[in-house]
């Protein structure tokens, strides 16, 4: 059995979160500051693409309309 909507997306959501844990700890043993400084950033980019991703994952999937076509409609097509 599949992976639900929900769980698919809390498992990017975790993902998330653990990038972002990654690049907070990269930050604190670069020896440079502009490096640190980025990485620190790339963590709250990763942190918020988390939480938006979560927070996507509690709202139902956009239903998909499908326009039907009746069998005897006439179209210009050859």
């Amino acid at each position: 059995m599949g992976a639900t909507y929900p769980d698919l997306f809390a498992a990017i959501g975790v993902r998330r979160r653990r990038q972002a844990d990654i690049c907070l700890r990269l930050s604190l043993i670069a020896s440079d500051d502009e490096v640190s400084s980025r990485l620190i950033v790339m963590a709250q980019e990763y942190k918020a693409r988390a939480d938006a991703t979560e927070a996507e994952s509690k709202s139902p999937p956009a239903a998909t309309v499908i326009q039907s076509v009746s069998p005897d409609r006439k179209t210009d097509e050859c």
